[in-house]
């Protein structure tokens, strides 16, 4: 797939490795949830941890979004950030950009600390 424009994306999984291939637990925890949209200009994301609230002891839920114009070219994915969650995501976002068949898409942010890569997994809605 070379063009996003008019296309609504549903997170279904993430999964996060080191270097050698070691699973290492996912950045969105065990429930994923989220959805991306492509406009003609603009993407508009929003990407979290569907877990019930946290108690005592347990690993705080994350969550995160933004929005802007963006750029892909059939392998990486920029979106200018303009407006986010937190300042650090008012950046350009860079997304490696994976299909498997028409209706599934990976994006693989930059390695994390430590040498982490993530892949957030995604099924197409439209």
């Amino acid at each position: 797939m070379d063009n996003l424009t008019g296309t609504v994306w549903r997170v279904t999984g993430a999964r996060a490795v080191d270097a050698e291939g070691r699973e290492h637990p996912s950045p969105l925890g065990p429930a994923p949830m989220g959805i991306i949209e492509f406009g003609s200009e603009r993407m508009m994301g929003a990407i979290g941890d569907g877990r019930a609230p946290s108690g005592p002891g347990q690993a705080p839920r994350r969550y995160f979004s933004y929005t802007g114009s963006y750029r892909f070219d059939g392998d990486r994915l920029v979106v200018d950030s303009d407006a986010a969650t937190s300042a650090d995501l008012l950046s350009p976002q860079v997304r490696g950009v994976r299909f498997e068949g028409e209706s599934r898409m990976v994006l693989i942010p930059p390695p994390r600390e430590g040498n982490i890569t993530v892949e957030i997994y995604w099924e197409r809605l439209r």
